[in-house]
């Protein structure tokens, strides 16, 4: 099991859509795994529930999950089936890529990576827009990102579209960063992928408010954010990776000292 939370550790959710996406984005398709029972235990003052799955090898693991928020009772929470969280990431980059089109130059292919906060704009998030194009051997590979989208936080309004910093339209095209689909996503089933853009689309849009609003920060941010940089080297090329700081490096910094934290 991976920085997600191991089954000796606990997996921090804020749904039971948020749940469920754990167990179907690192087990797979849920064919391939049996929930057996879903019992309460005491950690602490923390009512933590324990959820045995039973594999295709027959083995029975437990998976320990509890709240994101303090003081919640997680046993006698109201079932919120996580939508807007779960859904947020795809909000996000449909807005930009409709803002986008809107607003030439509009290059063929162009499809949105995962938003950071915005350096250039107050209360903003900033939506990287990369390229997907046939290169001269005939097959699709995705490109560095030469355009930039900002959207507003709260509303998701598109407010601002523009170059990337430093890219140079005379140096064309851009850095080819990865296979198109990207072999790790390729490899995926429509389930597993389905969960795990749902995992990482609650725990970022976590870590997001977390940056804007530090003094809220709820206790298991380090977790949050290790959570989120995994599934996100799954889900993006790792080409990608110094573009992203490029966008906010103070943002990435602040990733790096926070995800530390214990």
């Amino acid at each position: 099991m991976n920085s997600q939370g191991t089954p000796a550790g606990i997996v921090r959710v804020d749904s039971a859509l948020e749940q469920f996406a754990y167990l179907t984005a690192t087990f797979g398709a849920v064919s391939r795994w049996k929930v057996i029972s879903q019992t309460w235990r005491q950690v602490g003052t923390e009512t933590i529930e324990v959820t045995t799955l039973q594999l295709p090898s027959g083995d029975s693991i437990d998976v320990l999950f509890g709240e994101i928020a303090p003081d919640d009772d997680f046993s006698g929470r109201v079932e919120d089936d996580g939508e807007a969280a779960a859904s947020w990431l795809d909000d996000v980059m449909e807005k930009a890529t409709i803002f986008s089109e809107a607003n030439p130059p509009h290059h063929p292919g162009t499809i949105a990576r995962f938003p950071v906060p915005a350096a250039g704009y107050a209360n903003a998030l900033s939506v990287p827009m990369g390229l997907i194009a046939v290169d001269d051997s005939g097959m699709p590979r995705l490109y560095a990102p030469p355009r930039l989208v900002a959207v507003q936080r709260d509303t998701l309004d598109a407010i601002g579209v523009g170059e990337f910093p430093d890219f140079d339209p005379e140096n064309w095209p851009p850095e080819r960063l990865s296979d198109w689909p990207m072999p790790d996503v390729k490899s995926l089933e429509a389930e597993q992928l389905q969960g795990m853009i749902q995992r990482f689309s609650a725990c970022w849009s976590r870590v997001i408010a977390a940056w804007f609003d530090e003094g809220t920060a709820h206790p298991h941010l380090a977790e949050d954010i290790r959570a989120s940089l995994e599934i996100r080297r799954t889900l993006d090329a790792a080409g990608m990776e110094p573009y992203y700081e490029k966008m906010n490096p103070v943002f990435a910094k602040w990733l790096v000292q926070k995800s530390a934290a214990e």
